[in-house]
């Protein structure tokens, strides 16, 4: 692990603020998978174009019926029947690859809709096949490298919906059955259907899964928890031919060939209307369901009753699901040849006719470009031309980074603007701004320590002007923060002050891969953390101090230095009793020794100390107590923090009634605990530093 002498975080006060933009679990990519989301909200992180302005076209020769999805680097992914593209944030094709006969991705005589591919964690893109030859077997699911060579197929009957992607599991539907997969094409498990399975499954935060069939006698709707399986099912009147979409409070969304219905976690009908569509829900960040109807109108409705909120009429029936910006703004497409822009009021803002039906989602990019795909066989990139963007290389969707390791942030900015301007590193965690880590000039890279206990977190970096407006932004897809030991996780209470010695090469973990903070602490153990957090030098004496030392032993230097520096002394016998456990009071003491403090009494009153004896009595600290005047120095310093507004962790020190703190003195100090107090030593002293080396 490479080291840093510092790490300086620089704190703006910005005046623009992360709106909500899709679900969290989605990663913030530009657009990955159908509908943006595993819950099919449709609602993109970005400010899409406020004109049809045309900033390039790609003419693809076939007519494009799928949605495309959009990499982190900006790489636009789109599919024809027999082609995958990628394509470049300017227009131009990367690399193409053509699927062998008879597979198809789609057959253009019975295409079923809406289509999308699906990019994983790793940067494979995962889609559909289909046979043209039934006698040659039906397809499957099909992943391709970044590159664009055939990483894997997965080989079923044909698939009739999109795959869609959670916590690294890909779930999609087929002729007779649901399927999960992992993302090296393997299966997990799959669910038989009652038939069809047309719609392609939503997925929620905590992973079940959605899923409606056809039947000629109606359809049945799913609910399936990816672990434990068939939830609950709701029967139909109609077949199931719309995908479903997840409200912020669970409640499921989804259409037949005559009704939408509102569902609640539980499987019970909230309500449904008359409404004959088969697009999926785009949901508002209020709520509000977007989508439209087979009788050329575009409908805002409201999700606590079904009610319409307003409607917009279009030139033909629209089979386009809607995407959504952070502005609120909405997009579609409509069998009339058109996209169209409206308001979060239903006013419209802009269109553009094309030349041919639309009918897949148009997508927005993290530079805020609108692209969709037309029966005219044309890609169309709506936005300004030559605007700054920022393309984030680093860090990647699904990494996981670790705790006090050092990693660099890399970025590049597209058509930078002319003079003085600045860039603003900041790590977003729950769609906020937790705090801006770097600023200054573009250098195209900053390297970091990650010391914020996060379990996912994501890279923003903002172009900024001197008057402080923003020039363009992006956001990385989602990475994990990991701790290096297995048994200390993000949450663990005493986390920052572990990693603060483990970085520094005081505590160190398991060939395991554990660290067992919770294991008692020996006194040569002490002596070693205490000399090494210090930073004295081990000492070597001919003759050893205390007869119950073995110069022959690992921790005869560090106890030698650590006496000769007056960190640790022995007891009144004369010995130093190395493989005893050290306990709280002794840790409390050794530390206060080493730093030199004034002895005094611990307060009387608030807070009032209470001793746990080893036989479990109770009763108050008194002078009679050895350490009495050390935890009264302890308490002083800030070693031991209690009192209003400072109340001690539990693993320390539990509360009794009316302001009083019960700590067991004589029991052996875990390894979280003097991890603990020796972090604080160390703090109070008035010097700062990061996770990362002590000095």
């Amino acid at each position: 692990m490479k080291k840093l002498i510092a790490l300086v975080l620089v704190v703006f006060l910005v005046s623009w603020g992360v709106p909500l933009g899709g679900t969290e679990a989605n990663g913030r990519q530009p657009w990955p998978m159908f509908m943006h989301d595993p819950q099919h909200t449709g609602r993109s992180f970005f400010a899409g174009p406020t004109s049809s302005q045309i900033k390039w076209t790609l003419d693809l020769g076939e007519r494009i019926i799928a949605s495309p999805v959009i990499g982190e680097d900006g790489t636009i992914y789109c599919l024809t029947s027999g082609v995958v593209y990628a394509i470049d944030p300017g227009g131009r094709i990367r690399w193409s690859h053509s699927l062998p006969e008879p597979l198809k991705v789609y057959d253009l005589r019975y295409w079923i809709v809406p289509l999308s591919p699906l990019l994983s964690y790793d940067g494979k893109i995962i889609f559909r096949t289909v046979s043209t030859d039934p006698t040659r077997g039906y397809g499957g699911l099909m992943a391709l490298n970044p590159d664009g060579t055939q990483s894997w197929l997965f080989e079923c009957a044909e698939i009739l919906s999109c795959p869609v992607l959670w916590e690294g599991n890909i779930f999609f539907g087929a002729r007779d059955k649901c399927y999960q997969l992992n993302l090296s094409g393997e299966l997990i498990s799959y669910v038989p259907a009652s038939g069809p399975v047309v719609s392609t499954p939503a997925v929620s935060l905590e992973g079940t899964y959605y899923f409606g069939t056809v039947g000629t006698n109606g359809g049945i709707f799913y609910a399936v928890h990816h672990a434990s399986g068939i939830k609950w099912t709701f029967p139909l009147e109609k077949s199931a031919h719309g995908d479903p979409s997840l409200g912020a409070d669970g409640t499921i969304f989804f259409t037949d060939l005559e009704k939408l219905y509102a569902l609640t976690p539980e499987g019970n009908e909230k309500w449904a209307i008359n409404f004959n569509s088969i697009c999926a829900p785009a949901i508002g960040s209020d709520g509000t369901l977007y989508l439209g109807h087979t009788n050329h109108i575009f409908y805002a409705i409201d999700p606590s009753n079904g009610g319409v909120k307003w409607r917009f009429q279009t030139g033909g029936p629209i089979s386009s699901s809607a995407s959504i910006d952070r502005n609120g703004n909405i997009f579609f497409g409509s069998r009339d040849k058109k996209v169209y822009a409206l308001s979060p009021g239903g006013e419209l803002l802009w269109s553009f006719e094309t030349g041919g039906e639309v009918v897949g989602t148009p997508v927005i990019g993290g530079d805020g470009t609108l692209y969709v795909g037309s029966g005219d066989g044309t890609l169309y990139a709506f936005g300004t031309p030559e605007q700054t963007s920022v393309n984030i290389i680093q860090p990647r969707r699904g990494e996981n980074w670790k705790v006090g390791e050092e990693y660099e942030i890399k970025w590049e900015t597209i058509n930078p603007p002319q003079g003085v301007y600045s860039v603003r590193i900041s790590l977003l965690e729950g769609g906020k701004i937790e705090g801006i880590m770097a600023g200054g000039q573009d250098t195209g890279s900053f390297v970091w320590i990650p010391e914020f206990p996060s379990r996912g977190c994501r890279i923003q970096i903002s172009i900024v002007a001197p008057d402080n407006s923003l020039i363009a932004q992006a956001v990385s897809g989602e990475f994990r923060i990991l701790t290096p030991f297995s048994d200390v996780p993000l949450d663990f209470w005493a986390l920052w002050e572990i990693m603060c010695l483990a970085n520094g090469g005081v505590v160190n973990g398991y060939p395991d891969g554990t660290l067992k903070p919770e294991l008692p602490v020996t006194r040569a153990e002490f002596s070693k953390m205490a000399l090494l957090y210090l930073r004295y030098e081990q000492d070597f004496p001919p003759s050893p101090t205390f007869p119950d030392l073995d110069p022959r032993e690992w921790y005869y230097g560090y106890v030698e230095g650590a006496v000769k520096a007056g960190l640790v002394k022995g007891y009144p016998d004369g010995t130093f009793k190395p493989q005893g456990n050290i306990t709280i009071a002794e840790v409390l003491t050794m530390i206060v020794r080493a730093a030199g403090w004034n002895l005094v009494d611990p307060p009387a009153t608030n807070p009032t100390i209470f001793i746990r004896d080893r036989d479990d009595s109770l009763r108050r600290i008194s002078p009679a107590d050895w350490f009495f005047q050390y935890v009264g120095a302890a308490v002083e310093h800030g070693i031991l923090k209690l009192g209003p507004g400072e109340e001690e962790y539990e693993e320390i020190a539990s509360r009794g009634g009316g302001g009083e703190y019960i700590i067991r003195f004589n029991t052996p100090a875990t390894r979280a605990q003097t991890s603990v107090f020796l972090v604080r030593r160390f703090s109070i002293s008035g010097l700062t530093f990061s996770i990362g080396p002590l000095f």
